[in-house]
């Protein structure tokens, strides 16, 4: 019974080695992708940010009087839901933008393969 699990304990360790001796990390030089490219911030993003980061403010300044309504004893539900609403309503208006930017981005960012120079072409 020793040996049997000895032999399958030094079986699956083998294996397990051999699997590992076939799987180098291989470092390979490719061009950034679209979706990391993105990540920088160019200069001009940082008014649409400084704008975006008021607008959620007065979204949080909202559900935080939402909050506080719902502390009091009898809510008053007509306020609460027009504080819902207009969350709502900013909240379309914001993923509205950032559908129209992302699409903007999209057309922009179709360049037709022959303009590319070596480097930007995927391998």
């Amino acid at each position: 019974m020793k040996k049997l699990g000895i032999g399958i304990l030094l079986t699956g360790l083998l294996s397990l080695s051999a699997f590992g001796a076939t799987h180098h990390n291989e470092v390979k030089t490719a061009v950034m992708p679209k979706h990391n490219a993105k990540m920088v911030c160019p200069p001009h993003n940082k008014n649409r940010e400084k704008e975006r980061e008021r607008e959620r403010i007065l979204i949080d300044e909202k559900r935080l009087d939402i909050r506080k309504e719902l502390l009091n004893e009898n809510p008053d539900w007509k306020k609460i839901e027009k504080l819902n609403t207009e969350i709502a309503v900013q909240e379309a208006i914001i993923r509205t933008q950032n559908m129209k930017e992302r699409y903007e981005k999209q057309a922009n960012d179709s360049i037709p393969a022959t303009k590319l120079v070596p480097a930007q072409r995927i391998q």
